[in-house]
C-alpha cells in the first residue's frame, strides 16, 4: 500500500482508526529506514543494517509528520476560519447550539456589515449540508434566524461564502452566528460573538 493510499485511508476513519493508520504508517516508515538488509561478504552469515543518508531521514519526519497532521485533522470535523470561532473544542462540536463554545457578547466585539460579509471554513468531511444562522439574543435560548438557505458541499478542505447577510434590523446590536454542519457524524456546531454595523 502506497503512502498516499495509506494517508488518503486516515482522512475517511474514526479517530481510533486514524490513530491505528498512523502506528501502521508509522512502523512503514521505519522499515524503510532499517531495510534494505546489506549482507557482509566477509562475514555471510551476519547482516548489517543500512545506513539512511541525511536527505532519506529527512524525507521520511517529513512523512511521518504529515501522517501526525492528518491524524490530527481526522478528529477534526469542521473549522470555522472566519469570522473567527468563539472557541474551538472538537469533542464538544455536537452540543447544541455553541460546540461547547462559551459565548460573550459585548461591545467590543469585532464588527461586520449586516448586509454582506464573508464566512470560511475548513471542513474535512467529504460531504456537508451546512446552516447559517444569527441571533441578536445573547443568553440561552437564542432565537436563531437562518442567514441563507442550507449549503451543500462535496470535498474536503476550505471553501469561503462571500456575500453572507443578516437582517438590517441587527444593524447596532451584538449577536452570534452559528455554523452548522448536518456531516455523516450528525449535526456539529460551532459560533463566534460578532458586533452587526
Amino acid at each position: 500500500m502506497s503512502v498516499q493510499s495509506k494517508l488518503w485511508a486516515l482522512g475517511r476513519c474514526s479517530p481510533f482508526c486514524a490513530w491505528r493508520a498512523y502506528k501502521n504508517i508509522s512502523e512503514w516508515l521505519h522499515q524503510l529506514s532499517i531495510y534494505p538488509l546489506a549482507r557482509s561478504t566477509r562475514y555471510p552469515s551476519t547482516t548489517l543494517l543500512h545506513r539512511t543518508t541525511p536527505r532519506l531521514q529527512f524525507t521520511m519526519l517529513a512523512h511521518i509528520l504529515l501522517a501526525a497532521v492528518t491524524a490530527s485533522l481526522a478528529s477534526a470535523h469542521f473549522i470555522l476560519q472566519w469570522p473567527e470561532t468563539a472557541g474551538f473544542i472538537d469533542d464538544s462540536e455536537p452540543d447544541s447550539p455553541c460546540g461547547g463554545a462559551t459565548v460573550y457578547v459585548h461591545s467590543s466585539s469585532p464588527q461586520i456589515q449586516v448586509d454582506q460579509f464573508a464566512i470560511s471554513i475548513m471542513s474535512t468531511h467529504p460531504e456537508g449540508e451546512w446552516q447559517f444562522r444569527a441571533t441578536t439574543d445573547t443568553q440561552p435560548p437564542y432565537n436563531f434566524t437562518d442567514a441563507v438557505p442550507v449549503v451543500n458541499t462535496t470535498g474536503i478542505g476550505s471553501f469561503c461564502l462571500p456575500f453572507m447577510s443578516v437582517p438590517a434590523e441587527f444593524a447596532g446590536k451584538g449577536g452570534v452566528i452559528q455554523v452548522i454542519d448536518n456531516s455523516i457524524d450528525g449535526n456539529l456546531y460551532q459560533v463566534c460573538h460578532r458586533g452587526f454595523t
